[in-house]
């Protein structure tokens, strides 16, 4: 719990940086449930750029679900976080060779946008 509670209090800080680094309108227009395609491709990009930890990713993915972002776009963070997170690369290649990363990583990208387009099928149709 020691070694843990620096982290979470920074995550909580980071996370509130970013609540003010990033504006209520750009949520509304770019990452909402009504930017469609759009906003689950950014999710994805968006995910795949966060090179933090669970303890960073997951309060950073909910402060900008509570500012209003769409399901799809939260599920294809998330799932671009888990399988084409940046943290990752340089383990990946050194330890499996760059040529799985790049198989890996085109093989993940459709998935990330297929959980993305199932989420916001299911939010415009059941929400």
């Amino acid at each position: 719990m020691l070694q843990t509670l620096p982290l979470i209090i920074g995550a909580f800080i980071l996370a509130g940086l970013i609540e003010v680094l990033i504006p209520t309108e750009f949520v509304h227009s770019w990452l909402s449930a009504e930017a469609g395609i759009r906003g689950i491709f950014l999710g994805t990009i968006g995910g795949m750029l966060m090179a933090v930890g669970p303890y960073a990713a997951f309060p950073i993915i909910a402060l900008v679900m509570a500012s209003g972002a769409g399901l799809g776009t939260v599920i294809a963070a998330i799932t671009g976080w888990c399988l084409l997170g940046m943290s990752k690369l340089p383990f990946e290649t050194a330890f499996l060779g760059a040529g799985f990363y790049i198989r890996k990583t085109l093989i993940s990208i459709p998935f990330c946008l297929l959980a993305g387009f199932v989420a916001y099928a299911l939010e415009v149709l059941f929400l």
